[in-house]
């Protein structure tokens, strides 16, 4: 299955490696404010990032 990584800046000032989760994907514009959701699964626990604006905290 296909999914989109990008390197996400953080207002702390880091830079990070993460997959971004939104529905269109393909649409997200390069500058798009993002917010962190994470991910339980298998005792590990990941970052996804979704669109401000298109996204929603499920």
């Amino acid at each position: 299955m296909p999914y989109t990584l990008a390197l996400v800046d953080l207002e702390e000032g880091f830079r990070m490696l993460s997959r971004v989760v939104d529905e269109a994907d393909e649409d997200t514009p390069v500058d798009a404010q993002l917010r962190v959701r994470w991910e339980h699964s298998d005792g590990v626990t990941l970052p996804l990032f979704f669109s401000v604006d298109r996204g929603t905290d499920r």
